[in-house]
């Protein structure tokens, strides 16, 4: 039954197959990509190693008005709901960025939670907020993706307590 098949014809099929179950594999895998590419609406510019993961909890508020436990933000004394979440973008970046330079100084885990204690000590206004509990995931989440460092509730409710000194680590 082989012997009818010449080498040829079967590297021709082979190609054939194998570049079709290529083809139908990347676009399954990359059609949303490529369609905003070819209708020229993917010009976004991303950073390649940030990933905030939080940005889709955070509610945006337009105005002053916004802000209250009815619109799902509680703004603590003064503080306006846009405030809050501009703190809490900055916050997650302060954060992203310290556990970066921990993974890259292989800082140990002591280490590692004073320099976020230290760091996050000036945004205690976010620790009686909703945002509260985004930041704890990201910081969770981030840890154990980056340093491979698994912090549990206790430690992460340490680093909201701030230093005393103020030090930035």
């Amino acid at each position: 039954m082989l012997k009818g098949i010449t080498w040829g014809e079967y590297l021709a099929v082979m190609s054939a197959l194998l570049a079709g179950y290529y083809l139908i594999v990347g676009l399954l895998y990359y059609a949303p990509k490529l369609g905003s590419r070819l209708q020229g609406l993917d010009r976004m510019i991303r950073p390649k190693d940030m990933d905030l993961g939080t940005k889709k909890i955070l509610p945006v508020v337009k105005d002053k008005t916004e802000a209250g436990p009815d619109r799902g933000i509680t703004a603590p004394g003064n503080s306006t709901g846009q405030e809050l979440v501009d703190l809490s973008y900055q916050l997650s970046t302060v954060v992203l960025e310290v556990i970066s330079r921990a993974a890259a100084c292989h800082f140990p885990r002591q280490e590692l939670i004073m320099a976020l204690q230290s760091r996050m000590g000036q945004y205690q206004i976010l620790a009686g907020t909703e945002f509260r509990t985004a930041i704890d995931h990201l910081i969770k989440s981030q840890c154990e993706r980056i340093c491979s460092i698994c912090l549990n509730e206790g430690e992460i409710n340490m680093l909201w307590k701030g230093r005393a000194d103020g030090a930035i680590a």
